[in-house]
């Protein structure tokens, strides 16, 4: 039994035992409930998960066989809902909640392969990969909001590392193999997704083991060593590292030692010297697949961490690397020394205490002789470790120096002899060196977090004595000394320190009770009234009798002699007396009620862990409760006082636990209830006197002044709260009624957990009564009090605390001081000292609303409906609107609406129908409503089509739809904004009704073409969300070659029946100027002023909307469709580009959902746009002319020859400058692999390529050639080297001894795309040549490409050293005759020494360009042999145009120079 249980009182542990058979029950009901052959009935199952994590949360005792029953039955239901996220993402966490609870119990087989189908057809492309084929899977891409899609994902994530430790045997193999493919081809962004995965699904455990080898640990080492400079590649591979090198403790490590440690080393951006401290050519990854995988900085360093601990053995040279590593990072640790990177280096120190502390943990449970740490280890670690914290505990970091105090904690259970004189010296220097606050504050909350260390070395027994503490007493002295110290620090006007010292004084209040005692009673501290408040409780939970003694009797008598006299409401009196209400309005000076007000605040929390202690007070507790009432304060009557108050102590000197001691209350003890009576039904029959207006009220309206009548109201409903929030759950809840669906068979109900509900003070029935009297009084008081917002906000409360059951104590828990699971208060599970190791008004009444719906869901309707109202009634006030919306977008009712069809077309047209309103409060609200439905959007349950008439009679639903194309329209009258949200309503139903409608062909092709039309929409938001819609919505593709077809490609396409969405389409695009029209209204959207352009980064469109609610409105976000560019964008000429690659996207859709017809009306159009003169318009000429090219069609060679190629050889020879790289990505996306990973090539591809390597005429500007370069190194980047054919490596080749003939080009421009399309080239060819595919190919033709391009390298390098000499000696010549005759004018270059510069520079370009693409690795030997020519032309006089731009490459070679010196 847990101990939590075991620690139960009596009679509630024993009940506890029925837990099991109640736990089996829900499994064998759970398993009923659904039925494999019905994928819906999966929805049923739901309702089971909250008892399951109650029994979870429970610590519940259930049998083994019954959890591996349910986490199979989970499984299967998990398996039997695609496509059914929210039911996914439900079950998949409870699931995740019960591997990880019951991992070391349960014998389980999971397989890895359905997890990574439902990630992949969940949220990335169409096309993944299976096996080792590709193959293509069609999935509802689904309406789902963005909030569900990436809970649905990090729930995936959470479940696939729970079951990792029970993938079969060869899952490592098999995982390795799928995903291997992707790593190898480092520049291709499959490769970021690869690395993902591998980190995401490899595992290390028992049955995979064999797997890792030192060669696989190498072949990784030189896959991560691919890809310099990426956070994302270095995240991912150093989790990888991490894991097995935790759980593999049989592979031999130190040959690796050197390479970890240097990396990571360098992982960490430090300074050096006076440099900038991050590398400057960072490459980065797609949003999508960075926002996917974890690779936040944190993430790196806590892989990082575990593989230094985990790597620490007997007899290792890891500790040698350590103390370096250590040595290295301590200077940056100085607050001094504190910049960006000190953050990463807190996160450091953090989890190398916390993985050594786990490892510790582990190592006491399963022994592993051979690598257990020993003493000596410990202790080599600690030191280590406090080099760190040394510098950085006085951090002018928060951050670092709170992690510093933690850490000491750990680390002082372990080696106390080490940690503790640390603490302590550094103590008494604060002390005496009081100038420098922030360091006092330090010291003491380190003091603090190692107090209950102090305390436990000088009581152990055991042989560890801290030698410079002098022993135990020394120790008690030094805690006392604390002590004292301490409360002088408690300052009402420096909160940080205040709380310091309180949780100094929490670790350590044992035998200090009477100083403790001195410093509340005589001080008044409002700020602190909580920390004062948990201290008081604090030392009355560790001994009642004295501490109540020493604080309660003196804070009560105090409190009550400061309400003498003061009393003046007459709450003593009976109500039925009048008169006796008419009394003057009470007075009372500022620093009295402060008093006041600080004695009973902090009394009623000191009270909380009395007991019977108390009831030897309970006269004085009546008359200060009473009054305090007098007074019109509130005092939280604790009704609690018999029914709390347990005792759980451990006697260390005997290492045995002593059981807890509960109170339990017997019948004789009725203080409880006699507060309650009194408190509650004498309010009752006051409150039915007000709610009923009897003659009483009458009398007392005559005679008392409406402010007495206020206060009178206020004092009463003070009262009740106050005793509401004294007996909390000990007033019963409810009696349960069959109408609220709950079970009434009293047996069934056992469906319980044992101690659900404590010691009872009241009945259900008092409950039920004052719920009564509270709605007839919330009634009156809108009548006649309804701007009074203090009677209302005390009305809500009240409601709350009797409907919501449970509530305030929820509110109290959630409320502490600090956080009372800190280092501070609890022990680490390691523990070296001892052996014992112990496992507004409308918000509040919006939020006490929310809270009785998701108790209540029948009110659930009602409430909808009544709410939309209000939105649609253009005479509703604006509190009432702001009400409905704030209720209307809780996740309970939104969930609520998926399920009811009445319900879902109440709210889309109440919302829809409600831009009447003109408040700009109510549209904001109405706007952010929509903006939470959207993005919580869980998709349309099939039993709306179900349970409605839609199946029977389409038209109903048919109607729907027409009313939202009809408000979605151009021609809408309404407001932008809700024509946005129609027709993102339009686009949800769309989507979800193809799978449940038999007339959904028909409904899809309205609203496709309806989305088509508004393409040329005048606003320009509708235009935004219309290419959204066409993205999602054209899929079929049929006149797109499939894989099977493209070997054997033809133009002749047999005739085949259209569907009714292409016909729908083109009888939209056949219209007269309609793509005319359509390209002017995209070329809108590229319009964007300079400022605009450079801050998007080219990404124009954004700036149209203008909040962050509109665009996530219009766009689909969290789309894990494959983004484009699918490789990185390095290249400066496109990283400037407008080009947008939705828009090309749709072009390439309608051209395979309509075949060739759909070239006919777009040619001439992109003839006129390409050949125009705004820049707007050849960016989507250049979108569609992509996606045509891309297209991948029957006929679409025919159209090759007949006029795109003459087209796309017009745009190379046009002398193009501002639109450059809007047409560089053009022919980027066209010739860009196809599929997830990109690994199917476009048809059109070797064409295009072959278009760009013909040679230009004689004679063209140098802008035209510069292009032309520019254009090839777009295409050339988008080729997967392992997999080029050999055409492409001719092509390469040739182009190879091109650029090496144009190095000494006249013009610089020229001469610098030379050097970025060089470095693209060679690094394709090494690394088809590295990754030993040339292998593969047959023939002689393919050896002569690989030495053609070794043969060029060599040129190239040798060349480089000679034009290095030649320059040298010309600059010797040149001083010489300079220093002849001073007065000679400038010495002037010779041609071939110009043509030698030349040379140079273009090799330098080649430089920067390799280390900019992340390519330098498969170059090194290339970019070293030229290092030295380059860097050695800073000394001459002739290259002073070039020494810029070499201070920037002596910066980015600098880095690895002095980290790893």
């Amino acid at each position: 039994m847990h101990v939590y249980n075991a620690w139960l009182p009596p009679p509630v542990a024993e009940e506890t035992k029925r837990e099991k058979e109640s736990f089996a029950r829900v499994v064998r009901t759970l398993g009923d409930s659904y039925r494999p052959d019905d994928p819906d009935s999966v929805y049923s199952t739901l309702n089971w998960i909250p008892l399951i994590k109650l029994f979870i949360d429970a610590e519940s005792e259930v049998a083994l066989e019954d959890v591996a029953t349910l986490v199979r039955i989970g499984l299967e239901v998990f398996n039997l809902s695609q496509n059914k996220l929210y039911v996914q993402a439900k079950w998949g966490n409870i699931l995740a909640r019960l591997i990880n609870k019951y991992r070391k119990k349960l014998s389980l087989k999971v397989q890895w392969r359905p997890f990574y189908d439902t990630l992949v057809s969940t949220h990335f492309a169409s096309s993944y990969a299976i096996g080792f084929s590709l193959q293509t899977c069609y999935r509802n891409t689904g309406p789902e909001g963005p909030i569900l899609k990436q809970r649905h994902f990090q729930m995936i994530t959470s479940l696939v590392q729970s079951c990792r430790r029970f993938f079969p045997p060869d899952s490592a193999s098999e995982i390795w193999s799928e995903f291997r493919s992707l790593v190898k081809n480092p520049w291709h962004n499959s490769s970021f997704e690869g690395s993902g995965f591998l980190r995401l699904f490899l595992p290390t455990n028992s049955d995979n083991q064999e797997f890792f080898s030192c060669d696989w640990i190498k072949e990784c080492i030189d896959l991560w060593n691919s890809v310099p400079n990426c956070h994302f590649w270095n995240c991912q591979w150093a989790g990888i590292i991490a894991r097995v090198v935790k759980n593999c403790k049989f592979v031999d490590w130190e040959c690796f030692l050197p390479t970890l440690f240097m990396r990571y080393l360098n992982m960490f951006e430090v300074p050096v010297a006076n440099r900038r401290e991050s590398y400057p050519f960072p490459l980065d990854v797609p949003i999508n697949t960075s926002f996917l995988f974890p690779n936040k900085s944190v993430t790196l360093v806590k892989a990082i961490a575990k593989s230094i601990v985990y790597l620490l053995k007997p007899c290792s040279s890891a500790q040698e690397h350590l103390e370096k590593f250590v040595n290295l990072l301590e200077p940056f640790y100085h607050p001094s020394n504190g910049g960006p990177w000190t953050h990463s280096l807190e996160r450091l120190l953090l989890h190398l205490v916390n993985q050594f502390q786990k490892r510790l943990k582990c190592q006491q449970l399963c022994r592993h002789e051979e690598l257990h740490l020993g003493r000596s280890e410990r202790t080599f670690f600690v030191n280590a470790v406090l080099k760190l914290m040394d510098r950085g505990q006085y951090s002018k970091d928060k951050d670092l120096s709170e992690t510093v105090a933690a850490t000491t904690s750990i680390l002082s259970y372990v080696e106390p002899s080490l940690v503790l004189p640390f603490v302590v010296s550094r103590y008494h220097m604060a002390l005496k060196t009081r100038t420098a606050t922030h360091q006092l504050e330090i010291a003491v909350m380190s003091m603090a977090y190692v107090g209950r260390s102090l305390l436990l070395t000088s009581l152990s027994t055991s042989s560890i004595k801290p030698l410079h503490l002098g022993g135990s007493n020394q120790l008690i002295d030094i805690v006392m000394l604390s002590l004292s110290n301490a409360l002088l620090g408690m300052d009402a006007n420096d909160p940080p320190k205040t709380l310091a010292t309180m949780q100094l004084i929490g670790s350590i209040f044992s035998n200090a009770l009477r100083k403790i005692s001195k410093f509340v009673k005589t001080n008044t501290l409002p700020g602190a009234i909580e920390e004062v408040g948990l201290l008081c409780c604090a030392c009355i939970h560790s001994n009642h009798e004295e501490a109540v003694n020493h604080l309660v009797e003196p804070l009560l008598l105090s409190a009550i002699s400061s309400l003498e006299d003061t009393s003046v409401m007459g709450c003593r009196e009976e109500v039925s007396n009048a008169s006796t209400l008419i009394r003057a309005k009470p007075t009372l000076s500022p620093a009295l009620e402060t008093t006041i007000n600080y004695q009973l605040k902090v009394l009623s929390i000191a009270i909380s862990y009395g007991g019977p202690a108390l009831l030897r007070y309970k006269d004085q507790f009546k008359e200060a409760i009473v009054s305090s009432f007098d007074l019109g304060r509130a005092f939280s009557v604790t009704l609690m006082l018999c029914t709390r108050g347990m005792d759980s102590t451990k006697d260390y000197l005997n290492d045995e636990p002593m059981a807890p001691k509960w109170h339990i209350p017997s019948d004789g003890e009725e203080f409880a209830n006699e507060l309650l009576g009194l408190h509650l039904d004498l309010l009752w029959m006051i409150f039915i006197q007000y709610a009923k207006l009897e003659p009483f009220l009458i009398q007392f309206h005559a005679i008392c002044h409406p402010g007495d009548k206020k206060e009178h109201l206020k004092v009463t409903l003070l009262r009740i709260d106050s005793s509401l929030q004294g007996v909390l759950p000990c007033l019963p809840d409810f009696n349960p009624s069959s109408g609220n669906g709950l079970v009434e068979d009293p047996y069934h109900a056992s469906f319980l957990i044992a101690g659900a509900r404590g010691s009872s003070v009241g009945s259900a029935e008092l409950r039920e009564k004052a719920a009564a009297v509270i709605h007839a009084a919330c009634k009156y008081l809108l009548e006649e009090e309804a701007d009074d917002s203090i009677l209302l906000t005390l009305v809500i409360r009240i409601m709350d605390a009797l409907v919501n059951y449970g509530s305030f104590c929820f509110d109290e828990w959630s409320g502490q001081a600090w956080n009372l699971e800190s280092s501070a208060i609890i022990e680490p599970p390691i523990n070296f000292i001892v052996s014992l190791r112990a496992k507004g008004k409308r918000r509040a009444a919006g939020k006490s609303l929310l809270k009785m719906i998701k108790r209540w869901p029948s009110i659930i309707s009602k409430c909808v409906l009544s709410l939309t109202e209000n939105l649609r009634d253009s005479s509703s006030p604006e509190h009432a609107v702001l009400g409905s919306c704030a209720i209307l977008s809780s996740k309970k009712v939104l969930k609520h609406l998926a399920m009811d069809q009445k319900l879902f077309s109440s709210f889309i047209l109440g919302v829809l129908s409600s831009s009447h309103h003109e408040s700009l409060k109510v549209q904001k609200a109405i706007n952010e409503l929509f903006v939470t439905y959207n993005i919580h959007f869980a998709g349309v349950s099939s039993s709306i089509f179900r349970t409605s008439d839609y199946d029977k009679d389409p038209a109903d639903f048919a109607n729907l739809v027409s009313q939202l194309v009809s408000m979605g329209s151009d021609s809408s009258s309404l407001h932008w904004r809700y024509n946005l949200m129609a027709n993102r309503v339009l686009l949800f139903l769309a989507m979800t009704s193809r799978d449940y409608l038999s007339s959904s062909s028909e409904i899809l092709s309205r609203t496709a073409g309806h989305f088509l039309k508004n393409l040329k929409c005048q606003l320009p938001q509708t235009r935004i969300i219309a290419i959204s819609a066409l993205n999602k919505l054209l899929k079929e593709s049929p006149y797109k070659l499939s894989a099977e077809e493209k070997p054997f490609f033809s133009d002749n396409l047999e005739e085949k029946p259209r569907s009714s969405l292409e016909r729908a389409l083109m009888q939209i695009f056949q219209e007269d100027g309609f793509f005319t029209e359509t390209l002017n209204s995209l070329a809108l959207v590229h319009i964007t002023t300079d400022t605009e352009s450079s801050a998007a980064g080219g990404n124009s469109g954004n700036s149209i909307f203008k909040s962050q609610a509109d665009k996530s409105i219009a766009c689909f976000y969290f789309d894990f469709s494959a983004s484009w560019p699918r490789t990185p964008s390095w290249i400066s000429v496109l990283n400037s580009s407008c080009f947008k690659s939705k828009f090309a996207r749709i072009f390439k859709r309608l051209v395979q959902e309509c075949g060739m017809p759909v070239l006919l009306p777009l040619r001439t159009t992109l003839k006129e746009f390409a050949n125009a003169k705004e820049r707007s318009k050849q960016s989507v000429a250049a979108e569609a002319f992509a996606g045509i090219l891309h297209s991948d069609v029957h006929g679409i060679l025919g159209a090759w020859d007949s006029w795109m190629m003459v087209q796309l050889q017009n745009i190379i020879l046009t002398p193009l400058i501002e639109s450059v790289p809007e047409w560089a990505a053009c022919i980027r996306y066209a010739v860009c692999g196809k599929g997830r990973y990109g690994a199917k090539i476009p048809v059109l591809r070797q064409q295009i390529l072959d278009c760009l390597a013909k040679p230009l005429p004689p004679k063209v500007t140098t802008t035209i050639v510069a292009n032309r370069y520019a254009f090839l190194s777009a295409a050339l980047i988008e080729l997967s080297p392992q997999k080029m054919s050999v055409g492409e490596l001719q092509l390469q080749n040739g182009l190879l001894q091109e650029l090496l003939g144009n190095m000494r080009h006249s013009s610089s421009q020229v001469r610098e795309t030379i050097g970025v399309t060089l470095s693209v080239l060679c690094s394709n060819i090494r690394l088809y040549v590295l990754s030993g595919h040339h292998l593969s190919h047959d023939g002689a033709n393919n050896d002569l490409n690989n030495q053609l391009m070794e043969d060029s390298i060599q040129i190239l390098t040798k060349r480089t050293a000679q034009v290095l000499m030649n320059i040298q000696n010309t600059s010797l010549c040149a001083n010489m005759e300079t220093s002849m005759d001073i007065s000679a004018p400038d010495v002037h270059l010779k041609g071939d020494s110009q043509d030698d510069v030349k040379w140079m520079e273009t090799v330098f370009h080649f430089i920067i360009s390799s280390l900019k693409s992340g390519r330098s690795s498969c170059l090194l030997d290339v970019i070293v042999r030229l290092l030295y020519p380059v860097l050695s032309l800073q000394v001459f006089v002739l290259m002073d145009n070039l020494r810029p731009t070499f201070g920037c490459l002596r910066g980015n070679c600098r880095r690895d120079v002095p980290l790893s010196g």
